[in-house]
């Protein structure tokens, strides 16, 4: 109880704390908890204990939002905690033995927050207000200056992973230069590393080749699995969350089909299997909120190369046994 109550008082010392606030000023309440956790009294009563300068906030009013999660974390309990009024906010991370422990905790924070005059002890939690706030007591003499103490709160909470989405502007030397597009989705752990597997569907355009004044057409249809991790991640100082700036190197499998077609002796289409292997550099950056704009380039090497031909042997493409590949994109990060 008394390390939970010693992250609480962090708040007196924290920058984002808010300014003084009115005589009684409106509070919204939002709270997910365990079915385990007390319901009596309200978070917003268990404030409401340790300040008279709060009161519940009526429909469509104007006011501070006090949104608390509580989970259970093995044998103990952790609240997240977020203050907002326009755009301040606090946030705290509550670890305590008990959910009574950590809600205790979280009415304290809150109240110091918004009164630092608020008591300590909590008074009459469940009491309903009175209609007429009593007269201001006289303000107490200025305490003492004392030398600062840093208290450790722990390390912040992190993420485990992310999930992200994007399509892409493929481009490929097949012999010429082909564009596709493509479609992936990727997940990725939160460790410094950042290791992530993307899973990639892709389609070129058709692009053709000519023997003897006879045309064929050809067109490759991919899925590709890569794998990614950070080399290199660069992250403003008062930037938060993840880097904005990446450079990763990858490894792809990639298997799909080539299709081969032509009207020279009428409609005739010819799909092969294409299984190829490759590597690919790729450089991601993050220019608003969870958006990021992505370019890759690289080479893989087709491990099927079948001949394709007009009878009786007049062959017409092969695929190269070094493919160039590049892309630009798009993605969203969920979080």
């Amino acid at each position: 109880m008394a390390s939970t109550l010693c992250a609480a008082l962090v708040v007196l010392r924290d920058p984002l704390s808010f300014a003084a606030a009115p005589e009684t000023e409106p509070l919204r309440v939002e709270m997910t908890a365990p079915a385990s956790c007390p319901i009596r009294p309200t978070l917003f009563e268990r404030v409401r204990s340790h300040t008279g300068r709060v009161r519940e906030a009526s429909a469509g009013e104007s006011s501070r939002a006090l949104r608390v999660v509580i989970a259970p974390d093995g044998d103990r309990f952790v609240a997240d905690l977020r203050l907002v009024e326009d755009d301040e906010v606090l946030e705290r991370r509550v670890p305590g033995k008990t959910c009574e422990e950590v809600l205790a905790a979280v009415a304290l924070i809150a109240a110091l927050a918004i009164d630092p005059l608020a008591s300590a002890v909590p008074v009459d939690a469940g009491a309903p207000q009175a209609d007429v706030e009593p007269p201001p007591a006289p303000p107490p003499p200025p305490p003492p200056r004392r030398a600062p103490v840093e208290i450790d709160a722990g390390p912040p909470a992190r993420r485990r992973g992310s999930v992200s989405a994007g399509v892409t502007l493929e481009a490929y030397g097949l012999g010429e230069l082909v564009l596709g597009r493509g479609v992936w989705v990727e997940g990725a752990l939160a460790t410094r590393a950042s290791p992530a597997l993307r899973l990639r569907f892709a389609r070129t355009q058709s692009f053709s080749a000519e023997r003897e004044q006879r045309t064929a057409f050809f067109q490759l249809t991919t899925a590709a699995v890569d794998g990614c991790l950070t080399a290199v991640g660069w992250k403003p100082k008062l930037h938060r969350g993840a880097n904005v700036l990446e450079l990763r190197p990858c490894v792809q499998l990639a298997g799909g089909v080539l299709e081969g077609s032509s009207s020279a002796f009428g409609v005739h289409r010819m799909p092969r299997p294409w299984a190829s292997i490759g590597a690919m550099l790729q450089e991601r950056w993050r220019f608003f909120g969870p958006l990021e704009l992505e370019m890759a380039v690289g080479l893989t090497l087709p491990l099927i190369r079948d001949d394709f031909f007009f009878l009786p042997r007049d062959d017409v493409y092969r695929a190269p046994s070094v493919v160039l590949l590049g892309n630009v994109g798009v993605g969203t990060t969920f979080r």
